[in-house]
């Protein structure tokens, strides 16, 4: 389930970067940049990822056989998780010509230590091997979430610092 989304999460990067990289030397938006190429993602990402968040468990019953029903609901979590990546391509491609570098590894650890600790509390705590997906996939779409909006907000910050020096 991942590969596709992986697939055209990178192609959609190695387009995006030069062209971030390029508008930040021309003192072009980056913000505007970053926004429609989220909202393309959300667009073209939107219907595949709703159909298995709504329907995985009843489609790999369908296709693969009862016994893969559990699959589905294990996939229905992760896609909640995939969708939220697939869009934070641009975000994270963003990150170098924001000079964020920083920022992102110390939210990569963080997002690390967080999903480990989800996993942990859904299998440990609850004993319960579809909540510790959830809880992995739930926290997954959340922390790729922030990690967008918290570009966004970067973006607008590094406009703003921007079109006031060429003022």
């Amino acid at each position: 389930m991942a590969m596709p989304s992986t697939l055209i999460g990178k192609a959609v990067g190695d387009v995006f970067y030069p062209r971030i990289a390029d508008a930040s030397h021309r003192g072009e938006h980056l913000l505007t940049l970053i926004l429609k190429a989220t909202l393309v993602l959300a667009a073209v990402g939107f219907l595949p990822f709703a159909v298995v968040i709504g329907f995985g468990p009843w489609f790999f019953g369908l296709v693969f056989g009862a016994e893969w029903v559990q699959s589905g609901e294990y996939a229905r979590w992760l896609s909640l998780w995939l969708f939220f990546m697939f869009l934070n391509s641009p975000a994270v491609m963003a990150l170098p010509v924001l000079n964020a570098q920083r920022f992102h590894l110390i939210f990569t650890l963080f997002t690390l230590a967080f999903r480990v600790l989800a996993l942990a509390t859904g299998y440990y705590v609850f004993q319960s091997d579809l909540l510790a997906v959830a809880l992995f996939g739930v926290s997954g779409a959340i922390l790729n979430f922030a990690l967008v909006a918290i570009v966004i907000l970067l973006a607008w910050r590094y406009d703003k610092i921007h079109s006031e020096n060429v003022q």
